[in-house]
């Protein structure tokens, strides 16, 4: 069991808090993997098919930022 805050700009683990000891490579690999779940690829695309529809608003093409991401 665990709980921690993601920078969802930089991927950056900020705390943490668990019940176990972990490596901290092996948390620095959940943060990476919780910002890819937020701001990746599938993410993207969904996005983009909703925008397409008219269901979401075109976002500035100079951010990468997820809609998403404060969900994180």
């Amino acid at each position: 069991m665990a709980t921690g805050v993601v920078e969802t700009t930089t991927g950056m683990l900020l705390t943490y808090e668990t019940t176990d000891r972990h490596p901290p490579e092996v948390l620095d690999l959940l943060a990476g993997t919780t910002l890819d779940l937020f701001q990746g690829r599938t993410v993207t695309m969904i996005e983009d098919i909703f925008k397409s529809r008219g269901l979401l608003p075109a976002r500035s093409t100079t951010s990468r930022k997820s809609r998403w991401a404060h969900y994180g």
